[in-house]
């Protein structure tokens, strides 16, 4: 199982080597996403929101059809994984798709759809 800390520390470390600048005035671009496996559930991240917090910004999809783009917190997401004894994915995200395309393409096939994932 993956420990809070380590979380932390692979999302931090993905959203620190990517090249996307998310300052162009449009939706941000993901540079990570964390998957509950044996879920639908995951959470595709563009941003840290606070340094001392772990909230983090971009859309969450609970795996109910229902995807939306917002701050989510990766302590909760541990603790739901850690007490039902899921495991934890984190995985770099090299297209380079907004936020908005996601949410849209995700509204449509009611999952969240990447070629990074899917």
């Amino acid at each position: 199982m993956c420990t809070y800390t380590l979380l932390c520390e692979q999302v931090d470390y993905h959203l620190s080597k990517s090249s996307v600048d998310n300052n162009r005035g449009r939706s941000p671009i993901p540079s990570v996403a964390v998957r509950l496996i044996g879920t639908k559930a995951q959470w595709l991240i563009s941003e840290k929101i606070a340094i001392e917090d772990d909230f983090y910004y971009g859309l969450a999809d609970l795996g109910i059809g229902f995807p939306e783009i917002g701050v989510f917190s990766l302590r909760e997401i541990h603790d739901i994984a850690d007490k039902n004894r899921w495991m934890l994915s984190v995985t770099p995200i090299y297209e380079q798709y907004d936020l908005d395309y996601y949410l849209e393409r995700s509204r449509h096939a009611g999952v969240t759809v990447t070629n990074t994932l899917n």
